[in-house]
C-alpha cells in the first residue's frame, strides 16, 4: 500500500507540466554549455570576459561567499530585474516583447559580444524566458537560474 501511494506521487510529480519544463530548460542550458565550448574552441575564445570578470572580482573572497552571491543572491536578482521588472512591470499587456528585450539585455549585461557569449547567454536567457512565460512564476526561472549558476560555480572552483 505504501510503495503504491509514493509510486503514484512520484508519477504525480514528473508528470507535473513545470517540472518537465524545468529538466528540458536545464537540458537546453546544458547543451548550450557544451555548443558554446565548441563554438569557442572553433573561434579561439575560450576565456569568456565575464568569468573573467567574476575571478578577478572575487580573487581574495571566501569559497562559500562566491558560492553564495553568485549561485543564488545575483540569480535571484537578475530574475527579478530582467523577467520581472523588465517584463512583467515595464511592458505589462507586451509581456512578450519584454521578454525578448530583457533577454537581450542580460546578454548584454554578461558581456555577450563574442560567438561563444552569444550563444550561452542566448540560450540562457531565452530558457529563462521561455520558463517564465509559460509558468507565469518567476520562481520557476530564479530556481533554474540558481541551480544553472550554482552548477557553474561548483564547476569553476573545483575542475
Amino acid at each position: 500500500m505504501l510503495m503504491d501511494l509514493n509510486s503514484y506521487r512520484l508519477k504525480r510529480l514528473i508528470g507535473d507540466v513545470s517540472l518537465r519544463l524545468l529538466i528540458l530548460i536545464l537540458v537546453i542550458f546544458f547543451l548550450g554549455d557544451l555548443l558554446g565550448y565548441f563554438v569557442g574552441q572553433l573561434t579561439h575564445n575560450a576565456a569568456m570576459e565575464n568569468q573573467d570578470a567574476l575571478n578577478k572580482m572575487f580573487i581574495h573572497v571566501p569559497t562559500y561567499l562566491q558560492f553564495a552571491v553568485v549561485g543564488f543572491i545575483i540569480p535571484i536578482m537578475e530574475e527579478i530585474i530582467f523577467r520581472g521588472l523588465l517584463s512583467k512591470v515595464l511592458f505589462g499587456k507586451y509581456f512578450k516583447m519584454g521578454l525578448v528585450i530583457s533577454s537581450l539585455l542580460f546578454m548584454a549585461g554578461h558581456s555577450a559580444s563574442t560567438p561563444q557569449t552569444i550563444v550561452i547567454y542566448g540560450i540562457m536567457s531565452a530558457g529563462l524566458a521561455i520558463t517564465y512565460y509559460k509558468t507565469e512564476r518567476i520562481e520557476y526561472s530564479m530556481g533554474v537560474h540558481i541551480l544553472n549558476n550554482s552548477i557553474s560555480v561548483l564547476l569553476s572552483l573545483f575542475v
